[in-house]
């Protein structure tokens, strides 16, 4: 397949998800904007705990084709993990969507915040070494739908605010969400 037939198929199936109702190609030098603007963000804390790297956007962001998709409270979200703690390459808790295993975390005796289990194996490590923590929110798993080669980030706030103006749209609508998605 040509890489023109995989941009208008992604396009296209973007454009057939239930809650995508708008999207937008962009280009360079609104990648760059992202790129900061994500960066940004990262700086700041998440959650109350600690700075941020937002893997998905910045995944999306590597790939030749980006689109911003704007969506409604209709959206299918996936359901799967989006977040893992990291102490540098050491998993300290990450968000955990089967409750069967929030359970058995709980039996562990893990620290566990509605979905996401603190590992107490690893509280230590949090203490120690909290200038390394870091939340990283992972890509949205989408491969059913746009393929095994389209990435899908959750953009920040500041990322989300551009990709609205970006379509001409007012940003201050709660109900309006957005994605980024990068493919090759």
């Amino acid at each position: 397949m040509s890489a023109d037939n995989c941009k208008i198929d992604v396009l296209k199936e973007l454009s057939a998800m239930q809650g995508i109702i708008r999207t937008i190609e962009l280009n360079d030098g609104d990648r760059a904007e992202i790129e900061r603007l994500e960066s940004e963000a990262e700086n700041s804390v998440l959650m109350g705990l600690c700075k941020g790297i937002n893997v998905g956007v910045r995944e999306a962001l590597k790939r030749k084709n980006l689109v911003g998709g704007l969506t409604d409270g209709t959206m299918q979200w996936p359901r799967c993990s989006l977040i893992k703690l990291t102490c540098g390459s050491e998993l300290i808790g990450e968000e955990v969507i089967d409750p069967a295993k929030i359970e058995e975390c709980k039996q562990r005796g893990d620290i566990v915040v509605g979905e996401i289990v603190f590992y107490k194996d690893k509280m230590g490590k949090m203490k120690e070494e909290r200038d390394e923590m870091r939340v990283q929110i992972l890509p949205l798993e989408m491969p059913d739908r746009l393929g095994p080669y389209a990435v899908v980030g959750s953009p920040s706030p500041p990322v989300d605010s551009y990709i609205k103006k970006r379509m001409g749209l007012d940003t201050k609508d709660p109900k309006l969400g957005t994605i980024l998605v990068g493919f090759d």
